[in-house]
């Protein structure tokens, strides 16, 4: 008697079968509302564009044709400087991740060695 075979490409192929088949689609659509409710730790706030709260108007604009020139627009999606890169970038750095407010910065650092 012959045992079947047991190769790569059968396993890899019937895992991905597996994964495909039992793994429920965690995708919703999203309508009219913002998904959050309104007594959430750390709710997003309501971005409005032309408003800099870290950048003065020269960076920002150097800031959109970095992110333009890093991420160019094709035909399926447009570049950085389109999708909002340097608006994203001023408000990340205007909040508590640009000013380290959770992080903790102090505490007792050794003492260097005398001279």
């Amino acid at each position: 008697m012959n045992a079947p075979r047991c190769n790569r490409r059968y396993l890899l192929a019937s895992t991905a079968l597996l994964v495909l088949v039992d793994t429920p689609s965690p995708s919703r659509v999203i309508t009219g509302a913002l998904p959050w409710s309104p007594n959430d730790a750390y709710p997003p706030e309501r971005v409005l564009p032309g408003v800099w709260r870290f950048f003065n108007a020269d960076e920002a604009a150097a800031i959109g044709a970095i992110a333009q020139r890093l991420i160019p627009a094709d035909g399926a999606s447009s570049g950085g400087g389109d999708a909002g890169c340097a608006l994203f970038l001023d408000r990340q750095l205007a909040g508590p991740f640009g000013d380290s407010t959770w992080l903790y910065m102090q505490g007792p650092f050794a003492a260097g060695t005398p001279h």
